[in-house]
Parts: structure tokens; sequence; C-alpha cells
């Protein structure tokens, strides 16, 4: 198994919602973590929402359409903070080939903090 590193950086704007799209994945791979790390400006107000979709769109007015990893293994479906690294340690398996990982993000604050998210994914060689 190869261990790739998806990246997202990007800021929330303030009073707004934003989705982030990885490029397409176009083979079968395993989830095995979410990493998010928040600026203190984030104050709790941020929230991020990850997803598997079968489309690039990067939708603001809603969630993205796909499946909520997050939803399956966790009371809350979304990662909040502020000023913090929050790791979550998964194992979900992807089936399906040419999906996107997205990140659909919330901010109900007036700051613009930045946010740095990597998600892990396992790929067969």
């Amino acid at each position: 198994m190869k261990q790739e590193v998806v990246n997202f950086v990007t800021q929330a704007s303030s009073s707004a919602n934003k989705t982030v799209v990885s490029e397409r994945i176009d083979v079968p791979y395993r989830i095995k973590s979410i990493q998010v790390l928040l600026d203190a400006a984030a104050d709790n107000t941020v929230n991020i929402y990850p997803f598997i979709s079968f489309d690039p769109e990067e939708p603001t007015a809603a969630a993205p359409a796909g499946f909520n990893f997050l939803s399956e293994f966790s009371q809350a479906p979304y990662l909040s903070g502020d000023g913090q690294k929050i790791r979550v340690q998964l194992n979900h398996i992807v089936k399906e080939t040419g999906t996107y990982l997205k990140l659909y993000i919330t901010n109900s604050a007036a700051t613009t903090p930045y946010i740095l998210a990597q998600i892990v994914i396992e790929i067969e060689d």
C-alpha cells in the first residue's frame, strides 16, 4: 500500500461558507486520517465537514453532494477548534473510482482564519 496526502490550504471568509476540492482520484483507496490545523482566529466558529463526492463542484449555499465520511464514525460530522491541530484516525474504504475529496467549511464569525488540512489515503501499489 502506498500512502498519499491530499492537502488543502485555504481561508474561511468571514460569515461565509465555501467548498474546497481535491484533484480527481481515479483508483479505489482507504481514508486513513484527516488532520486540520485552525488558527486562533477560528475561535470554534469554523466547522469543517469532509466529503467524498463524484463531482468537482464547489457549492457555497449548501453542503456538497456526496458522503460525509465523519458521520460514519463520529457524533459530530464536522471538525472545529481554535489554534489547535485536530487529528482523527479513520479506516474508511472507498471502492468507487473517479471521486473527489471535499471540505465544506462554514464560518459564523467576523474573522477570516487560515485552515490547513490533510487527508491521508492509502492506495494499492
